[in-house]
């Protein structure tokens, strides 16, 4: 299976498992957001039996770790049709003030594509829960979880390193 030869690999070199994060075989806690078009979902029922990967990030300057992770994941799978793995960027935003959000998710909207705008993930609630799941220890990083079809954590990884085989991490050539 694709993502279990990812377990191996996705651990190595530039990545650091963060100590406190998720159990590889432990089912993905619920996480419900929004998406940038306006979707309430449940991940990882969202992914709908699909693995996915999940590419987390807490700040606003975690989108220098999150964005290669991101384009890198969404490149790779678009080389398969259809793709066999969907990539989400999931943005922790709680701490966000209500009266800023708008601007914030308009401004996120801009310029980018709707079929993209519905893997954008907004989390408005429980980030601090998520950081002790994740063993956030430093918020601008970016955080990665790999799931298979069934909702199982396969691997979990820190960093703003993307590695240079991202490929076989996602099973593509």
């Amino acid at each position: 299976m694709r993502l279990a030869a990812a377990t191996g690999v996705l651990c190595w070199a530039h990545l650091s498992v963060a100590a406190g994060a998720m159990s590889p075989g432990t089912a993905l806690p619920s996480m419900e957001g929004t998406t940038l078009s306006g979707k309430t979902v449940v991940l990882p029922r969202e992914a709908d039996g699909q693995p996915a990967v999940l590419v987390i990030g807490f700040t606003k300057s975690a989108v220098k770790a999150t964005r290669p992770w991101t384009e890198g994941c969404r490149s790779e799978a678009s080389k398969k049709t259809p793709p066999d793995v969907i990539c989400y960027d999931v943005r922790m935003v709680e701490e966000v003030p209500r009266l800023f959000r708008g601007a914030m998710e308009r401004g996120m909207r801009s310029g980018l594509p709707a079929t993209l705008q519905d893997r954008t993930i907004l989390v408005y609630k429980d980030n601090d829960a998520w950081r002790q799941r994740l063993g956030v220890a430093d918020d601008d990083l970016a955080y990665v979880v790999v799931v298979d079809r069934g909702g199982l954590v396969r691997t979990t990884a820190v960093g703003g390193a993307v590695p240079a085989d991202l490929g076989k991490v996602l099973g593509t050539p």
